[in-house]
Parts: C-alpha cells; sequence; structure tokens
C-alpha cells in the first residue's frame, strides 16, 4: 500500500512541473475557480449567520492549530491577509467581500482572505474536525473541505490546499532522492533535514488538476457529505 509520505511525494512533482495557467487561458480552469469563488462566498456568508466574528490582518497569526481551535470556540476567527500571488492568479481579485482589518474599519479582502477563512473553519475546525497543521492534518482538511465543494471546484481546492502542502513537506527540495525510487526523507536527528521554519513556501500557481496524477484521484476525496453539503447549496 502507498503511503502518505510516497502519495504526497507524487503530488509535489506534479506541481512542481505545472505551468501557472493564467486567467482565461483555460476554459477547465476557469470553470473550476469559478466554482470554487462562488461557492466560498457561500459559505463566508454561513461562518458569519453562525455568529463568528471575523477579522484580517497582515501580521501572520502563527502555526499554532491549538490557538485556533480555541480562537474559532471563542467565536472570532483571524485570517492573514499577506499573501503574494501572481496577478493573474484568480484568487487575488477583490472578493466583493469587506472584513475588519488591522485598522479596526472594513477593508477589502481578497479571494484568497475569504478562501483562507473557509479553509479554517470547514477544513480545520467545524464538525469536530480539529486537523492540526502536520502535513497529515493538513490532508485531512483538505478532504474535510472537499465535502463541501461541487466536484468541478475540486480541482482549483486540491491547487490551493494539498498540492502546496505536498510541496512543502514533500517536495524534491526535502527528500533523498533515489534513482531506482522509493525516495526518502530525512528525519530531523539528520544532518540533511531542512527545518520546517526554514523551507520555503509553494510557488503559488493556478492550473487545472486532470489525468493518471490527479490530485483527486490520487487522494479520492469523496467522504460522505452529511450536513456539509448545505454549504455549497
Amino acid at each position: 500500500m502507498i503511503n502518505l509520505f510516497s502519495k504526497l511525494a507524487i503530488i509535489a512533482d506534479v506541481y512542481d512541473a505545472a505551468e501557472h495557467v493564467s486567467v482565461g487561458r483555460c476554459r477547465l480552469t476557469w470553470r473550476a475557480y469559478q466554482s470554487f469563488a462562488d461557492t466560498l462566498r457561500t459559505q463566508y456568508a454561513r461562518i458569519l449567520s453562525s455568529g463568528i466574528v471575523v477579522r484580517q490582518s497582515a501580521t501572520d497569526p502563527g502555526a499554532d492549530s491549538g490557538a485556533l481551535f480555541r480562537d474559532i470556540g471563542a467565536g472570532y476567527l483571524t485570517v492573514f491577509n499577506g499573501a503574494t500571488l501572481p496577478g493573474t492568479h484568480a484568487l487575488a481579485a477583490d472578493s466583493g467581500i469587506r472584513i475588519v482589518g488591522d485598522s479596526g474599519a472594513p477593508e477589502t479582502a481578497s479571494l484568497n482572505t475569504v478562501f483562507r477563512v473557509c479553509h479554517d473553519y470547514y477544513g480545520h475546525y467545524a464538525d469536530g474536525a480539529r486537523n492540526t497543521f502536520s502535513a497529515r492534518g493538513e490532508v485531512a482538511t483538505f478532504l474535510v473541505h472537499a465535502a463541501t465543494f461541487p466536484d468541478h471546484a475540486l480541482p482549483a481546492l486540491a491547487c490551493e490546499t494539498v498540492c502546496q502542502v505536498a510541496w512543502f513537506y514533500a517536495g524534491a527540495h526535502v527528500r533523498r532522492l533515489n534513482h531506482g525510487g522509493n525516495d526518502t526523507l530525512p528525519s530531523p536527528a539528520d544532518a540533511d533535514f531542512i527545518p520546517l521554519s526554514a523551507r520555503p513556501f509553494a510557488p503559488q500557481k493556478k492550473q487545472y488538476r486532470r489525468g493518471r496524477l490527479c490530485i483527486v484521484r490520487v487522494l479520492k476525496p469523496r467522504p460522505v457529505r452529511r450536513h456539509y453539503r448545505g454549504a455549497c447549496q
């Protein structure tokens, strides 16, 4: 049975080799991101209606999943809005939603900022998920959040989450590459281990994941939708 690291390594290599697709260049990519954006707006409205107070900040809240869970449990959620995206990336666009920022007043929010809100709430926290920021936790977050999206939006969700997680945790730049395959990942005790704090984040790309190595097929995200289905209706 192929293990999680091997799956992430496959996904990381596909993502690394992929070309960024600008808005309008591919009909399938445009459709995936359009559906993705529409669903995010619906999900964001549902989060607000649940009573959660949302803020955006130029200061990254950090990588403490426990703090995230406590904050949401207390009724508020702060997300980082300082991510740098290519100008041709769909999520760099204005979402049409205004979220209170560092000034204390409502400010324009990009689609990427709205996505961060929905990702943290529906993927990491909602329905008792409590998925951490580890590699395994982020994959679980993708699978849980995938259950709230229509199928044709899943390639966009995958590209924005687990593809980048795979590159960060299992990309060629952090693996021991073996010519015969079966690459390995150094442990923290090894001299060639790259600490998480020293690793670069994945390059921002937008493309339609399809074919034999499609991320949606590698991880097969079709959990039972249960009441989550309402989040994408």
